[in-house]
């Protein structure tokens, strides 16, 4: 190690020099990397596509004992999920004195050495604030139903965190027991708990991807087993019948169920479409549906045909919903502000179960049902006209628009498509 001797003025003159060894830094100051764009001629930090946001430092090359090009290194940490300049300059100078506090403990990025006991995770975040917060930045990614339902559920958990006195926790301190006694505690079926615990690991996997938390304490959970009773499909004579009971007694409900029957669009779906959505000459619509956000679905001759009927007479705006209460297209709105698409749903939902307790039809019937009872319908016409299992799948992939056959095949089993022949005769046991 180089030395230099310093000598001491106004010292006695058999006083001993003083020695001091200069230290090389091993590491660089650690900055935040801003990436810069032009406006009205000043630069300004910018969050667009491509702008890449990082700390970063300089650790001595071990071979050369330099600084150069081997020995910048990098970190992300998520920092660029966040979308505004102010969150991503917050986000980076709490980087920055992590890795700041790091290497001065004897972090080398070289050999991915920790300090015993070091503690990457700002105790100061509380969960209460860090849940709330991630909740905030998934917003823009969720559907505002799904958001909304988070919104209550998180709410639910923080309320009961409150009352434990784990709310103000650091976020990190968290534990699956925390998590796991919320969830105890809750009255409900298996599938509603199960998305409690689907929404706070979600939002707990966030805070992991942006390095709030070390673990996310909702994996080692496991999911509650669900018994849920699905939409059993009508018989062809009972859609007659219900048909001919709506055709008299309420035909724009009967439109609205044969949105879902031939065009096999859930409910909620239904609810969603516009004027603008609808391509009579193209003879398809757009719809976000459960698994794609603009899903393009073939408007059949049935269905075309009223929707011509229903748009020739009257000229209406492209934001008009074609499905409201007032049996005619337009907004949907209740007391000046537009109903949510759930309530919207519900409304014909409600109309349907007035429907079903005149016929008789228990729970396990709904609006919902018609769409398993075409499937059924489709499935083994297919067959019927001699296709085999594997091409009648292949058909029907775009028209029910699931992801893959095997979604599909375990949807027609659920549903009672994939019923055996009669298979009698080939029993030879008398009993």
């Amino acid at each position: 190690m180089p030395k230099k001797i310093i000598p001491l003025t106004n010292a006695p003159t058999n006083a001993p020099s003083l020695v001091v060894e200069i230290v090389k830094m091993e590491y660089s100051e650690v900055k935040l990397h801003i990436p810069k764009t032009m406006v009205n001629g000043k630069k300004v930090p910018s969050v667009a596509p491509g702008a890449r946001w990082y700390v970063y430092f300089y650790y001595r090359n071990p071979d050369t004992g330099k600084f150069d090009s081997r020995s910048k290194f990098d970190f992300k940490h998520g920092i660029n999920r966040y979308k505004t300049v102010a969150q991503r300059k917050a986000f980076g100078k709490s980087l920055v004195r992590a890795y700041t506090r790091l290497l001065s403990e004897g972090f080398n990025p070289y050999e991915k050495t920790f300090p015993p006991n070091f503690n990457y995770y700002d105790p100061s975040v509380s969960v209460s604030a860090a849940l709330n917060d991630a909740l905030k930045q998934k917003k823009a990614e969720l559907a505002p139903n799904t958001f909304s339902d988070w919104k209550y559920r998180l709410k639910a958990f923080l309320i009961y965190a409150k009352l434990q006195g784990f709310d103000q926790l650091p976020a990190d301190d968290i534990k699956p027991r925390h998590v796991i006694m919320f969830l105890n505690q809750l009255d409900q079926s298996g599938k509603s708990i199960n998305n409690f615990r689907s929404c706070l690991g979600s939002l707990f996997s966030k805070l992991l991807n942006d390095t709030v938390i070390s673990s996310n304490p909702v994996t080692a959970i496991k999911k509650r087993k669900e018994n849920p009773t699905k939409n059993k499909p009508f018989t062809p004579g009972e859609i007659q019948d219900i048909k001919t009971k709506l055709s008299k007694e309420n035909p724009d409900l009967l439109l609205f169920m044969r949105f879902v029957a031939l065009a096999f669009l859930r409910p909620v779906e239904v609810v969603r479409i516009r004027i603008k959505d609808i391509d009579l000459e193209g003879s398809k619509l757009t719809v976000r549906t459960k698994t794609e956000n603009n899903a393009t679905v073939r408007l059949i001759p049935q269905l075309k045909n009223y929707l011509t009927e229903i748009l020739n007479q009257d000229t209406y705006n492209p934001e008009d919903f074609l499905f409201t209460s007032s049996g005619t297209p337009g907004p949907y709105t209740y007391r000046g502000k537009t109903v949510k698409e759930a309530g919207r749903r519900d409304w014909f939902t409600s109309q349907f179960a007035q429907v079903k307790k005149s016929m008789q039809f228990d729970h396990r019937y709904g609006i919902y049902s018609l769409r398993h009872s075409f499937s059924v319908n489709l499935y083994n016409s297919f067959i019927a006209a001699g296709a085999t299992t594997a091409e009648a799948e292949l058909k029907m992939l775009p028209i029910t628009r699931h992801k893959s056959v095997s979604g599909l095949r375990n949807y027609l089993r659920d549903i009672g498509a994939l019923m055996p022949g009669d298979y009698s005769k080939n029993i030879t046991i008398d009993f």
